[in-house]
């Protein structure tokens, strides 16, 4: 693997043929990568033949590679891919800026982290699979904070886990459990990070209503649901109350006895900013904070800092030792 690292990129034309590797044969001797297309079909193509058959794949002008050649080639070109990501966060950290009279509670917890400790964070992260609680989190999709991207669940799920961290008494619910059919599963799912644990007095959750981010802040002591839709739709608020209704009411032990009520001071101003202000609306809900204008100002800062914060408790060292 480490040798293919080091090898240069080379385009073939059309499909690979699969041909039988000969008794005897030598290991053939790679010194260029096809596109990753070409790779990917070819291993395609011999997963169809009988899996006693050594095969190679071949291409008119290149020669011939193993299925374990083209299993290297496809990890090339995914590691390279994501050190691209890597690249592209960097240089959009470089450009972000905020004004220091915009800076507010919650968010100035970070007031002294420099722009090189933001970017070391990231050029040192685990790209691949770290394992965090129970979770499998695959780092490279944390990068999808940066620029105006939408926020996909891995980041939301760390998102969650970072403020339940941060905050004692704050219990989290799985983004997934809305995803399923039955209520049953749906209510389990709602369990799984131990939201009805009785140790947390609030209870905070994201789930996708149609590739939309939307969020609740459940007080169980004042028996309220404050909810929250970057939109300020009335459809999505709905959706909303009858999930909480129909799911945490029934794992919280609170049926029939929440206030719901709407949190409209905040609304996205783009079309994929959704994620940000829900994990930012919450981290305020919790924190007691007020909203003024100047903080939609702050989301390329709020995105730097998430991500920061969200790599900071995948690498905490188990136990935190």
């Amino acid at each position: 693997m480490a040798e293919t690292l080091m090898l240069p990129f080379v385009n073939v034309q059309g499909p690979a043929q699969i041909q039988l590797y000969s008794v005897g044969q030598s290991v053939p001797v790679v010194k260029a990568i096809p596109q990753l297309e070409q790779v990917t079909e070819a291993l395609c193509a011999m997963e169809l033949r009988p899996k006693n058959l050594k095969m190679v794949a071949q291409w008119p002008g290149y020669g011939c590679v193993t299925r374990d050649q083209l299993e290297d080639m496809r990890l090339v070109h995914e590691a390279y891919k994501t050190f691209t990501l890597v690249n592209k966060t960097v240089a959009w950290m470089e450009t972000v800026e905020w004004a220091a009279t915009d800076m507010c509670a919650p968010f100035d917890d970070t007031r002294a982290v420099t722009k090189s400790e933001y970017k070391g964070y990231v050029e040192t992260l685990n790209l691949g699979v770290d394992k965090f609680e129970n979770e499998e989190v695959e780092g490279y999709k944390l990068l999808d904070f940066r620029e105006n991207l939408w926020l996909h669940s891995t980041s939301i799920l760390m998102a969650l886990l970072t403020l339940r961290d941060e905050y004692p008494g704050v219990g989290i619910v799985d983004p997934s459990y809305h995803d399923f059919a039955a209520m049953t599963q749906k209510r389990s799912v709602a369990k799984g990070l131990g939201a009805a644990d009785p140790k947390y007095d609030r209870v905070i959750g994201i789930f996708n209503v149609g590739a939309h981010w939307v969020a609740f802040v459940i007080n169980k002591n004042a028996k309220v649901c404050h909810m929250f839709d970057p939109l300020q739709s009335e459809r999505n608020y709905a959706a909303i109350e009858r999930s909480v209704r129909k799911v945490m009411e029934t794992v919280l032990d609170l049926e029939g006895t929440l206030d719901y009520k709407k949190i409209d001071w905040c609304k996205q101003q783009d079309g994929s900013s959704c994620g940000i202000w829900c994990i930012a609306v919450l981290d305020m809900i919790i924190a007691g904070a007020s909203w003024n204008d100047n903080i939609y100002r702050l989301q390329p800062y709020l995105r730097m800092l998430y991500l920061y914060k969200v790599i900071s408790l995948l690498m905490e060292p188990v136990g935190g030792e």
